[in-house]
Order: structure tokens, then C-alpha cells, then sequence
């Protein structure tokens, strides 16, 4: 709710809601049923899902035939990005903003097996771009 509070101040945009408390996924039936008939109201043109890492793409593609009904154009998959809107969660130092390694830095802040993987990868596309003949 802050982060939707201090969206609204700053930019002056409209927000027709915005998620229900912590559920593991999938959703129950109810919940679910309740977040599309909320979407499907309010019409919005931009969904900023923000279930975290992994269930948000899940959730967006679990519902997607029905996102499109209710005239979704754009559904994100934005993580913790409403916890840095919200000051809940600090932004890396710029020395790891300007070196691209703000993931390197939240993983040694909040340890998750996610974020190993999703670092493991990085130095893959790393990989794949600097280093092919």
C-alpha cells in the first residue's frame, strides 16, 4: 500500500488496485477469481504484477487468455520493485549500479537459491556475448 501511496504522489497516476496479501502459488480458486474479476473492472491498460521472482511469470502466463479478454496490453512482471518504490528495500550502492551488479549485491544481502540461479545465468549471457569467437 505505500508504494502504491508514494506512486500516487510522485506521479500523479491512477491505480485501480493493487494485490492481495502473501498466498504461495497456485492460488486458491477464490483468490484467483477475485484479483481477474478486480482486473476485469478496472480495465486497466498496464498490469504491474509484483508476486515476486518466478510466480509472477507464472501467475501472468497461468491467466493470460484471460488478461487479454479483460483488454490487458501489458502485463509486468516487476518483483521487488514495489519494495524499492516503498523504501521497504535499499537500492545497491552506485559503485554496484554502475558495474551492473545489483543482482551480485542483493544476493549477498538476501541469500536466495533464486538468486544464485538467476546470477548462474547472468554469467552465461555474459558468456555468450564476450567471449564467442
Amino acid at each position: 500500500f505505500l508504494a502504491v501511496e508514494k506512486l500516487i504522489k510522485k506521479y500523479g497516476i491512477s491505480v485501480e488496485g493493487y494485490s492481495p496479501e502473501f498466498e504461495s502459488l497456485p492460488f486458491s480458486k477464490d483468490n484467483n477469481d477475485n484479483i481477474l474479476k478486480r482486473i476485469s473492472t478496472s480495465k486497466p491498460d498496464v498490469l504491474f504484477v509484483g508476486f515476486g521472482c518466478g510466480k509472477q511469470e507464472f501467475w501472468i502466463n497461468e491467466n493470460r487468455s484471460t488478461l487479454i479478454d479483460s483488454g490487458i496490453k501489458f502485463a509486468v512482471g516487476c518483483g521487488g520493485s514495489f519494495d524499492f518504490v516503498a523504501g521497504k528495500t535499499k537500492r545497491a550502492p552506485k559503485i554496484f549500479q554502475v558495474l551492473c551488479l545489483e543482482g551480485l549485491y542483493r544476493f549477498i544481502k538476501q541469500p536466495r537459491f533464486f538468486r544464485f540461479k538467476r546470477l548462474l545465468t547472468s554469467l552465461l549471457v555474459v558468456r555468450y556475448f564476450f567471449l564467442r569467437e
